[in-house]
C-alpha cells in the first residue's frame, strides 16, 4: 500500500509539474510577442527617421540641381530633367529597399513567434505525455493490469 500513495503522490507532482511547466511556456511565449512588438516597433521608429532624412537629401538635391541649371541658363533642359529624373529614381527605389527590409523582418518575427508557441506547445504535450508514462509505469508495478 505504501507504494501506491507513493504513486498516486508521484501523478500528482507530475502533473503539478506538467500544469507549472505549461504556465511558464504560455509566459515565455508572451514576452517574446512583446519582445517581437517591441523590436517591430523600433525598426519602424528607424525607417520613419531614415525616410525623413531621405526627403531632405532628396529635396536639398533637387534644388541644387534647379539652381546649377538656372545659374547656368539652361534651365527646363534635358540635362536638368534627366537629373531629377534620376533622383527621383533613386529614392524610390530606396524607398522600395526599406519597405522590403521592413517586411523581411516582419515576416522573420512572426516566424519566430510561431516557433516559440510551437515549442511551448510541444513542451506541454511532452510534460503530459510523460505524466502518463509515469502512470503506466506506477500501474504495472502495482500489478494493476492483471
Amino acid at each position: 500500500m505504501p507504494t501506491a500513495i507513493i504513486g498516486i503522490l508521484s501523478l500528482a507532482v507530475g502533473a503539478g509539474s506538467a500544469i507549472l511547466q505549461k504556465r511558464q511556456a504560455d509566459k515565455i511565449e508572451g514576452a517574446q510577442r512583446e519582445q517581437s512588438a517591441i523590436q517591430t516597433a523600433g525598426e519602424e521608429n528607424k525607417n520613419r527617421i531614415a525616410r525623413r532624412n531621405q526627403v531632405k537629401r532628396a529635396r536639398i538635391a533637387r534644388a541644387r540641381i534647379a539652381a546649377g541649371a538656372d545659374s547656368s541658363g539652361v534651365s527646363g533642359s534635358s540635362g536638368e530633367i534627366g537629373a531629377q529624373s534620376a533622383l527621383t529614381s533613386n529614392f524610390e527605389n530606396s524607398f522600395a529597399v526599406q519597405r522590403q527590409d521592413k517586411a523581411t523582418s516582419v515576416g522573420i518575427t512572426g516566424q519566430q513567434n510561431r516557433i516559440a508557441s510551437a515549442r511551448s506547445k510541444s513542451n506541454s504535450i511532452q510534460a503530459w505525455g510523460n505524466l502518463f508514462n509515469q502512470g503506466l509505469d506506477f500501474a504495472e508495478d502495482e500489478d494493476l493490469f492483471k
